[in-house]
């Protein structure tokens, strides 16, 4: 964005943006100014015994996160080893079949060059891989607008110099890395101790039996 502002009586607003932003600005606004649901678009790496059952639950569970939270989640696309598809319509029950039928080779920056297109808002990428390859591409996926969540756990076990980078380049853009998942099977161990160290709590001791893969 180049420029905003108000006239004198307060009733419009006026923005100066690049021509290749247009749709994504107009996306945001009407969903600002039109949508009460909040939709998150999810675009998944991985579609095995995890990315798989994420999918399956997102699409199954679909109705219910709008009448008890107010929000939708849009399956826009998937990627295996071999092959992707994005939809921005959403992806449904068959989605299996659809990306079995896709004539669109797996190659990250095509994907990432692609959903950047769509100029869809909110678009968050779900990593169920345990691609070292595709944890390096963390910086230009956040660089590209998205968020990012992760049951890949290389991006916090590999390398401190790219841990401490990804973290300020997310502050840097305000994007969100989530990993919940890296640890615990699961459980809600992460962000307890976020909220233990935000309540000014002094976590002198973490123990317990840590499983790496």
């Amino acid at each position: 964005m180049y420029l905003i502002s108000n006239s004198i009586s307060g009733e419009h607003i006026s923005l100066v943006i690049s021509n290749k932003n247009i749709k994504k600005a107009m996306n945001v606004v009407h969903a600002q100014v039109f949508g009460a649901i909040k939709t998150i678009n999810l675009f998944a790496l991985g579609k095995g015994v995890v990315g798989g059952t994420l999918i399956d639950q997102v699409v199954n569970t679909g109705e219910d996160l709008v009448t008890e939270r107010g929000m939708k989640i849009n399956v826009i696309g998937v990627a295996d080893s071999k092959k992707y598809i994005v939809d921005t319509k959403g992806l449904g029950k068959d989605w299996r079949e659809k990306l079995a039928d896709s004539d669109k080779n797996n190659y990250l920056p095509s994907i990432l060059k692609e959903l950047f297109e769509t100029g869809l808002e909110n678009i968050v990428i779900a990593d169920n891989t345990s691609s070292e390859e595709i944890t390096e591409a963390y910086p230009t996926i956040v660089k590209h607008g998205f968020d990012i969540v992760a049951s890949n756990k290389k991006a916090n076990s590999g390398d401190y110099a790219f841990y401490v980078e990804l973290r300020r380049l997310l502050r840097r853009r305000s994007k969100l890395f989530y990993y919940e998942a890296n640890v615990g099977a699961g459980l809600p161990l992460i962000d307890t101790l976020k909220y233990l160290k935000q309540s000014s709590d002094s976590v002198t001791r973490i123990r317990g039996f840590l499983v790496a893969h």
